[in-house]
C-alpha cells in the first residue's frame, strides 16, 4: 500500500502516506510517524477518501495476482465515478464530459480549481493503466478495472491513449444499450 499509495494525490498533511490495514478488523487508516492512527472516518477530504480506498483495492488485486493459480479471486474491481470527488452533485447531461462547465454550475470557486482536478482525475486514470500493466509484468495475470464515469476524454501521461481504454460512451444511450433503442434508459 506505501508503493501504491505514493502515486495519488493525498492531502500535504498525509503525506508521505503510510496506510495500514488489518484483517481482523478491516480497519485502514494513516500510521503518522509517532504512532498516532488516522482512521479512514477521520481523514478529512473525499479525495483522501477516494485515494485510500483505491490504495487497499489496488494493493489486494496485487497480492490475489501474485498467488497466481492459487488464488480464487478473480482480479476483477468496479469503480463508478471515481471522478466525483472532484466534481460532484452537478447534473451532467451534455453531449460531452466539459470539467469547465460544470465547475461554472458549481460557482466561481470550482471553477478556479478545474485544472487542478482535471489533472487529478487523470493522474488517478494514468495510475490505473500503469497498475495493471506493472502488475501483469511480474505477475503474469493483469488485473480488469471497470469504471464507469462522466470524466472523458483525458490526457494521459506516458503516451498512453485514454481512448483505447474506453469500451463504450454511455452519452448517446445511457448504461444498457436496447435493440432499436437510441434513448437513455
Amino acid at each position: 500500500m506505501a508503493q501504491i499509495g505514493l502515486n495519488f494525490d493525498f492531502e500535504e498533511s498525509y503525506q508521505p502516506i503510510a496506510l495500514r490495514f488489518t484483517l481482523d478488523t478491516f480497519d485502514l487508516w494513516h500510521q503518522k510517524e509517532n504512532g498516532q492512527k488516522v482512521f479512514l472516518r477521520s481523514m478529512g477530504s473525499g479525495a483522501n477518501w477516494l485515494y485510500c480506498h483505491i490504495t487497499l483495492f489496488l494493493s489486494l488485486h496485487k497480492y490475489f495476482c501474485g498467488l497466481g493459480n492459487n488464488c480464487k479471486i478473480p482480479s476483477i474491481l468496479f469503480l463508478d465515478q471515481p471522478s466525483q470527488v472532484y466534481f460532484p452533485s452537478v447534473l451532467d447531461i451534455g453531449p460531452n464530459f466539459d470539467a469547465v462547465a460544470i465547475a461554472e454550475k458549481q460557482g466561481d470557486s470550482r471553477k478556479r480549481k478545474v485544472d487542478e482536478d482535471i489533472k487529478a482525475v487523470q493522474n488517478l486514470y494514468f495510475q490505473l493503466v500503469k497498475f495493471c500493466n506493472k502488475t501483469f509484468e511480474e505477475t503474469g495475470i493483469e488485473p480488469q478495472i471497470i469504471i464507469t464515469d462522466h470524466a472523458d476524454n483525458l490526457e494521459l501521461e506516458d503516451g498512453y491513449e485514454f481512448n483505447n481504454f474506453v469500451k463504450d460512451r454511455w452519452r448517446d444511450y445511457g448504461f444498457i444499450k436496447l435493440e432499436g433503442n437510441s434513448t437513455k434508459t
